[in-house]
C-alpha cells in the first residue's frame, strides 16, 4: 500500500531554493569579483538602454539625403544597423539576455 506523506513532512525533506556566492574580501581578486556581482544589474540596465537607443535611432531617423546631412549627422542608418547586430551578436555569444 501507498504510504501517506503530509505536505509538510514533504517540504520539509527538500533542501532550500537559494545560491550562495562567497567572495574572500581578503584578496584584491575577491573583491573585484564581489564588485562584478554587485554591478551586474546596471550593466544589464546599461545595454538595454543602448538597445532601445540604437533601435530608435534605426527605426525612426531619416536617412540624411545629402553630403551635408551626412557630415552634419555624422553616421549612416547602414552603420547604426551594423553596430546593432554586432551588439546582438556578442550578446548570443556570451549567452546574455535582456529580457529578463
Amino acid at each position: 500500500t501507498p504510504r501517506s506523506i503530509d505536505h509538510k513532512t514533504y517540504t520539509e525533506a527538500l533542501p532550500p531554493v537559494c545560491a550562495n556566492l562567497v567572495f574572500d574580501l581578503t584578496d584584491p581578486e575577491g573583491e573585484r569579483r564581489l564588485r562584478e556581482c554587485l554591478d551586474a544589474l546596471q550593466v544589464k540596465l546599461v545595454l538595454w538602454g543602448l538597445d532601445q537607443w540604437l533601435r530608435e535611432q534605426v527605426k525612426y531617423t531619416e536617412e540624411p539625403r545629402t553630403d551635408l546631412e551626412r557630415r552634419v549627422n555624422g553616421y549612416h542608418i547602414e552603420q547604426l544597423e551594423a553596430v546593432r547586430l554586432k551588439f546582438y551578436e556578442l550578446l548570443d555569444e556570451y549567452n546574455v539576455n535582456l529580457e529578463d
